[in-house]
């Protein structure tokens, strides 16, 4: 066949290179379409500086109020302009209209290149940024960088189609070609998070034996170990769980050891729900932990989180799902024995999947540890009498809901629960309520809330007494119980109320117990940790010797209290802790399978040492004590 050459000096394309352009251009186009699917579809219910696709009924609809002006909108405006663009000319093109190129066209091709090629870079760009400084990979971005670069190939193939026309059409190199070309651009957007991934986990088997969490204390340190930063400390269901500053690890009870870990590279972990909650939260059952990662806005859409959920037996990673930090509903982060409640979604622990959509948002951001079958999905407060009534549900059938009333909150509690914080205490799924309508002097009792409002109702309740309602602070697997508050001090002229006295009373859900207890003279009103980690001990809390100056605390050690108030027991040596410009607070005790974790955080003043201007340094001294 012998090859004719056109006006213009510019010979046609020989059949194979023009029946590989179009396979390239065929399988281009094909990949934008693709990657702008894939793309909303990750992104298919949240607010993500585009639009929303799902309103609160559910439905797709008045999309348009919701448009943020954000430069992701636009963009992929641009690129579904530049193909409707490309799929017109086309269009003229097979229909003969289309007239020769021209300077005016060559401008046009030019910046149709451009403009694609742009967008591809800044995407690419500002995925990296956030991967590699926050360690978070937000796919849908490097979707559209890819569908960017696939436009802009589309178009270059179109480009030198149109002004070196073909001579014949080949089949097989087309497809092949076409094939090719789609493979190339979804690996562009699949390779690079799996190869740049920052998260390095380490996994193991389940193990055979589990310890039990301990009855009592008997003072031996198995073990001591240093951290910073340290983040926060909770029970799993074989060990400890440590959060630091770059992820979350499971401990071996016997020697303080890392068994396993999930680590993210510049991760910043916040609390899960709201940030001043855990870092950290389990299921009731602890055998599933659930952190929350922070990552910047990428437009003036809502930050977002990453919430991750994990077996703290084996550290497997069972499920990742973004949420945002600023809707009311995706502040919810909930968990039960078998289901997370992660904003309207109740995602199962066993595989990570979508078992359910609540028909209505809740109207609190309730976070944390609730009951093993039971979610919390309303709060209503009455700011005089100090109670809520909380709209409960099964986490089985969610539209199945009842209610629990006279709930008692912290009568040392500075918020008003008006406001919808999260105020209720709960621990094990109990909580306190009034046993009947009335004033602070009415009687308290502990109720399940797996029970509450069912037919069973009766089994979960166990009568208290006279208290004053619960420490929310100190309150971990127990709830400790705070005596009557005056409303005045005793002598006060000016009616104010005297500091929040200590607990004088721990209720063990576990074992349905009440007991007496007294933190002794030297009760620190600003504890604010969990404490009560066993039966037998209560706070812990810095010490000084007796025969040591009480302003001499480089002479202290850390001690756990008794319930009883008696001597407690000594973690660390006296005067072995802290060095001349050290200073300890925030002391925590917290029981985990086969030890108790009793922490400590210290911090040197550099400013003192060098009598300049520099930051303190805080590390934190975690010891496990059987």
């Amino acid at each position: 066949m012998t090859v004719q050459p056109i006006p213009g000096g510019r010979a046609p394309l020989g059949g194979r290179t023009s029946a590989a352009l179009k396979g390239v251009r065929l399988g281009a186009c094909a990949s934008v379409i693709g990657l702008i699917a894939a793309a909303i579809w990750q992104r298919r219910a949240h607010r993500w500086g585009v639009f929303v696709l799902e309103d609160r009924e559910g439905a797709i609809g008045k999309w348009w109020d919701h448009v943020v002006e954000a430069w992701p909108f636009f963009f992929l405006c641009a690129l579904a302009l530049a193909l409707v663009c490309g799929l017109v000319w086309w269009r003229l093109r097979r229909s003969g209209r289309l007239p020769r190129p021209g300077t005016v066209l060559r401008i046009v091709i030019v910046v149709g290149l451009l403009i694609p090629l742009g967008v591809a870079l800044t995407l690419a760009g500002r995925w990296w940024q956030v991967l590699n400084q926050y360690g978070v990979n937000i796919g849908y971005l490097l979707n559209l960088a890819v569908a960017a670069l696939a436009l802009g190939v589309a178009l270059i193939s179109e480009a030198i189609i149109r002004r070196r026309p073909r001579t014949a059409t080949l089949s097989g190199p087309r497809l092949v070609a076409a094939g090719v070309t789609v493979v190339a651009f979804a690996a562009s957007a699949l390779v690079p998070p799996q190869v740049l991934s920052p998260v390095q986990s380490r996994t193991i088997a389940a193990p055979s034996n589990v310890p039990q969490l301990p009855e009592r204390v008997t003072g031996t340190l198995e073990w001591s170990r240093e951290v910073s930063p340290y983040v926060d400390v909770a029970a799993g269901a074989s060990g400890p769980l440590l959060m630091t500053g770059e992820g979350l690890e499971g401990l071996d009870p016997v020697d303080g050891s890392t068994l396993w870990s999930y680590r993210r590279t510049g991760a910043q972990f916040m609390g899960v729900g709201e940030d001043s909650d855990p870092r950290v939260i389990t299921s009731p059952d602890r055998r599933y932990a659930l952190i929350s990662i922070w990552y910047p806005r990428t437009s003036y859409a809502d930050d977002g989180r990453i919430i991750v959920i994990l077996e703290t037996t084996t550290g497997r990673v069972v499920a990742e799902r973004e949420t945002l930090t600023a809707n009311l509903e995706d502040g919810v982060v909930q968990v039960t024995d078998s289901v997370a409640l992660i904003g309207r979604e109740g995602v199962s622990l066993s595989d990570g999947s979508t078992l359910w959509r609540l028909p209505d948002p809740p109207m609190r951001r309730f976070s944390g540890t609730k009951a093993p079958h039971t979610l919390v999905v309303d709060q209503q407060c009455d700011e005089q009498s100090g109670t809520c009534s909380l709209t409960l549900a099964d986490d089985a059938d969610p539209t199945s809901t009842r209610r629990l009333s006279n709930v008692v909150v912290d009568p040392a509690d500075d918020r008003i629960p008006g406001y919808g914080d999260d105020v209720v205490t709960l621990a094990q799924g109990w909580t306190v309520r009034r046993a009947s309508p009335g004033g602070p002097d009415s009687p308290l009792e502990a109720i399940s809330l797996d029970a509450a409002g069912t037919a069973d109702e009766a089994q979960g309740v166990v009568a208290l007494g006279t208290y004053g309602g619960p420490d929310r602070a100190t309150s971990g697997a127990r709830i400790a119980l705070r005596p009557v508050i005056p409303e005045r001090a005793p002598g006060a002229e000016d009616g104010s109320s005297p500091p929040a006295p200590a607990p004088v009373a721990v209720f063990d859900p576990a074992t349905r117990s009440l007991t007496e207890v007294s933190v002794g003279q030297d009760w620190d009103t600003s504890l604010h940790r969990p404490s009560w980690p066993t039966p037998d001990t209560g706070v812990p809390r810095w010490s000084i010797p007796d025969n040591g100056a009480p302003d001499d605390l480089g002479a202290g050690y850390l001690e756990l209290g008794r319930v009883d108030g008696s001597s407690g027991v000594p973690i660390s040596p006296p005067g072995a802790l802290l060095g001349k410009n050290d200073t300890a607070h925030n002391p925590f005790a917290v029981a985990a399978p086969g030890i108790v974790v009793v922490g400590v955080e210290v911090s040197t003043d550099f400013e003192k040492i060098r009598g300049g201007h520099d930051q303190d340094r805080s590390r934190t001294i975690l010891y496990g004590v059987g």
